[in-house]
């Protein structure tokens, strides 16, 4: 596995990551390789898809997901509050009101 290799890469560990890893970057790579976007026009686009699939998920459940997944403990509700806020909310509004000011 790649823990055996400093300079190696985890396999993207999400819910749907062949949405991301496939669906959303393989026909941009087609027209990249055959000249007919930019790189930043390939960047932007992937960029965008794959924002619209972490806003559909949910960052911070993929973020649960995640560091479960590497064994880690979820991110303190703190620390939750203060990155997903808006998530958090719309969860439960009353979540992260104990560090409102």
């Amino acid at each position: 596995g790649c823990e055996e290799f400093g300079n190696g890469a985890w396999n993207l560990r999400v819910p749907d990551a062949k949405k991301y890893t496939f669906n959303a970057v393989s026909s941009l790579f087609v027209s990249y390789f055959q000249a007919n976007i930019t790189q930043d026009h390939l960047v932007e686009e992937a960029t965008q898809a794959w924002d619209l699939l972490s806003d559909i998920r949910g960052r911070n459940n993929q973020l649960k997901i995640y560091r479960a997944t590497l064994g880690q403990e979820p991110l303190s509700l703190r620390l939750q509050c203060q990155n997903f806020r808006s998530e958090m909310d719309n969860e439960d509004p009353t979540s992260c009101t104990i560090f409102d000011e």
